[in-house]
């Protein structure tokens, strides 16, 4: 059976803000119109690529076994178009890349946050807390751009749902990624169904040194709690990685 290697991220903590609920106790006092929150633990799952992304030292981190990465892919010079190859469509079709959909044999289980999530073959895991994601799931193949690795990642955050909706967290993430990040351009915003369960599915892209970022993000609610499960890759390869990280986000389950 195959180990999974957990490797710590940062040396610094990145711990999201707890917000508690105020409750007002005077007698009479009209209940003022309840505004959507900022969650911490929800922004910290969309955008926590942005930080990880920008580092250009973390990807010799994660493969100290060999002190380099399996795999350096240099990203496209999006100064010059004309060297990037673009897929050309035929009337409604598109031309498919073929991918590996390989798992480590057991998924990763996490009794504290209650999930199971399946993880890609060879890649790593962190869930040290160090990052701000309770997990980060990493491709050790990585992308170098203006001299920095981009990484090509899974990661999980959660939190107590305290009363809060689907429909309220989802507001909370848009409102956040936009205050947040004027760069974020959400493209996918839609409601789905799976397994009689029901999830919000929130995609877009970004730019992190000069490379644009593609970045999935998988938001539900399960018993009282929070999750947002993302996937970030840069553009340069999310077409030959989009099935395995559609595969592995859609992976979670609650127990």
């Amino acid at each position: 059976m195959l180990g999974i290697r957990r490797t710590k991220l940062h040396d610094k903590p990145l711990t999201p803000v707890v917000i508690n609920d105020l409750i007002n106790t005077k007698e009479n006092v009209p209940t003022p119109p309840k505004k959507v929150r900022i969650l911490p633990w929800i922004i910290l799952g969309l955008v926590i690529s942005l930080i990880l992304a920008g580092i250009g030292t973390l990807i010799w981190k994660l493969v100290q076994s060999t002190k380099q990465p399996d795999l350096i892919i240099n990203a496209p010079d999006t100064s010059n178009p004309s060297i990037t190859p673009i897929p050309t469509p035929l009337g409604e079709t598109t031309t498919l890349i073929t991918q590996d959909l390989l798992f480590e044999d057991k998924p990763y289980r996490n009794e504290l946050a209650r999930f199971l999530i399946n993880v890609p073959l060879g890649w790593q895991i962190d869930d040290s807390g160090e990052s701000g994601s309770i997990l980060v799931i990493v491709d050790p193949k990585a992308t170098i751009a203006s001299g920095s690795a981009l990484l090509t990642f899974v990661n999980v955050s959660t939190g107590k749902a305290s009363g809060e909706t689907l429909e309220s967290y989802v507001q909370s993430a848009r409102d956040g990624l936009i205050k947040s990040f004027s760069q974020y351009v959400i493209k996918e915003d839609k409601d789905m169904t799976i397994s009689g369960n029901t999830y919000h599915l929130i995609g877009g892209s970004y730019q992190a040194n000069g490379t644009t970022m593609k970045n999935r993000n998988l938001l539900l609610v399960f018993d009282n709690r929070g999750y947002a499960i993302s996937a970030t890759a840069p553009e340069s390869v999310w077409s030959k990685k989009e099935l395995l990280l559609n595969a592995t986000i859609f992976s979670f389950k609650n127990f």
